[in-house]
């Protein structure tokens, strides 16, 4: 993290998201852990992915038991939300318009 740069969970605006409601990188990274996961042929790979995120705490912050701030993990966040269904990012994208890929010249 840059000098001066709290984690994106204490307020502002989050690294990766922008001011106008888009969503944190983190909640990208836990959707898509969490539907990596839910697939078997994946299982290895999200548990991989899961385990370098942790590392670099890429998706977010959580109290221990002493209430001092440490990486989350995929685990972390599975428990904070029992009921979001693995399948959640597909959800998300299916209800969104079609849009047009470019490619750039």
């Amino acid at each position: 993290r840059a000098a001066g740069a709290g984690p994106a969970s204490r307020g502002g605006v989050r690294p990766g998201s922008d001011a106008a409601g888009a969503a944190p990188d983190r909640d990208i990274a836990f959707l898509t852990l969490q539907w990596l996961a839910a697939q078997p042929q994946f299982a290895a790979s999200a548990a991989l992915l899961a385990k370098e995120m942790h590392a670099e705490g890429s998706l977010g912050d959580v109290l221990d038991y002493n209430g001092a701030p440490r990486p989350a993990s995929l685990t972390d966040l599975q428990r904070r939300h029992p009921r979001l269904p693995g399948d959640q990012l597909r959800r998300i994208l299916a209800d969104q318009p079609k849009a047009k890929l470019t490619t750039p010249a």
